[in-house]
């Protein structure tokens, strides 16, 4: 049974794939063979061990995995899991924000207050994206920045933000982590001399930063 297990596993790995080719059904084919004869062998050593039939769907169900994916696609098309975290969040209305009777009522609603709100806070913050800038300023075309600030020297910035230990001697910090940048990955120094920023000189400050990730599969 332990070895029929552990050749599960490698079917339940082939059929969760979110990118399939011909060699990984092939691989996966390959596995769900195994797996059916290795609970062959234990049906044959169990028999009469103990009253259980193993003639149930869902063990029907990997029999025609492979032929599914061709089909239909990924097996994340079709199956049950992507809803599972859902329950989640309809148990916490249901718990939070109900008084238990005419519940769909009330979950609609307090989706209506929630969106509300986000909306009021996304007013209030004012939209970030709206100010968004060129991803020239970062050197990366996936990273954006936005929320800019009107230029400040770096005295004025330590002084602004005084109660916060991270800005104490911002400027000489700051100073540091360039030089230090600059030696490791071989970037030049401007006018070939290590940098030393004064406390009068100018810093732009943006409160936000988007990252775009792209979602890349490599076999």
């Amino acid at each position: 049974l332990l070895k029929s297990i552990h050749l599960f596993l490698d079917v339940d790995m082939y059929t969760g794939l979110t990118v399939h080719m011909t060699k990984t059904i092939a691989a996966g084919r390959q596995a769900l063979k195994l797996f059916s004869q290795a609970m062959d062998e234990y049906l044959k050593a169990a028999d009469g061990l103990r009253d259980k039939s193993w003639n149930f769907l869902k063990m029907h169900m990997n029999k025609h995995a492979f032929e599914d994916i061709k089909a239909k696609g990924i097996t994340q098309n079709y199956n049950t899991k992507p809803n599972e975290q859902l329950h989640g969040l309809l148990k916490d209305s249901y718990q939070f924000r109900t008084n238990f009777k005419h519940v769909a009522e009330q979950c609609l609603v307090s989706c209506f207050i929630l969106q509300d709100i986000a909306a009021f806070d996304s007013e209030l913050m004012g939209d970030l994206k709206g100010d968004e800038v060129d991803s020239k300023i970062t050197g990366m075309s996936h990273v954006s920045l936005g929320s800019k600030c009107p230029a400040t020297s770096f005295q004025g910035l330590e002084e602004s933000r005084k109660d916060d230990a991270a800005f104490m001697s911002f400027c000489i910090k700051l100073s540091n982590h360039l030089n230090i940048f600059f030696s490791i990955n071989n970037i030049s120094f401007p006018g070939g001399k290590c940098m030393k920023l004064g406390t009068e000189d100018k810093i732009t400050v943006y409160y936000f930063m988007k990252v775009d990730y792209r979602y890349v599969v490599n076999w």
